[in-house]
């Protein structure tokens, strides 16, 4: 993987995390992360979301069902920038 494809990675995988943080009981389908992905910019398959789900969840950070992923609170912090997770972009300041 190239320089711009892992920062790609580590920025939608960031936009998951900000789109459980803010949807109700921290949780949402699969295809709806990949619409908000979509929304922001980050044309994705279902299967490209499941695979950064299924990585967030191996990191603690999200807890993924067949069909749904819920944010743990460790995925909280990493969304709001309050700790640093290897593979997961930093949201900037005031963003």
């Amino acid at each position: 993987m190239n320089h711009a494809e892992r920062i790609v990675e580590e920025d939608r995988r960031q936009v998951l995390l900000a789109a459980l943080l803010v949807s109700p009981g921290y949780k949402l389908p699969v295809r709806a992360l990949r619409e908000r992905a979509d929304l922001v910019g980050y044309v994705a398959s279902v299967d490209r979301v499941r695979t950064d789900c299924a990585w967030l969840d191996e990191q603690g950070l999200v807890v993924l069902d067949a069909e749904a992923a819920t944010l743990t609170e460790r995925g909280a912090a990493a969304a709001l920038g309050q700790i640093t997770v290897p593979g997961v972009r930093r949201p900037l300041p005031g963003a």
